[in-house]
């Protein structure tokens, strides 16, 4: 679907970063979904494959 009209594609790492980062270049749609996440998305942690079955 890359390519097609309507399709954006941002970085995970980018719409999800601490708030006093404000060094995202997202544009204004990407900003306006970082800022739609931070209110509803909280990010408690994070397991990579080590820990996620343990956790």
């Amino acid at each position: 679907m890359v390519g097609t009209p309507g399709v954006r594609r941002l970085r995970t790492s980018h719409l999800i970063t601490p708030p006093h980062e404000n060094e995202r270049e997202l544009g204004v749609f990407g900003n306006a979904l970082a800022d739609v996440l931070a209110r509803h998305v909280e990010v408690t942690g994070i397991d990579d494959e080590l820990t996620f079955y343990s956790t």
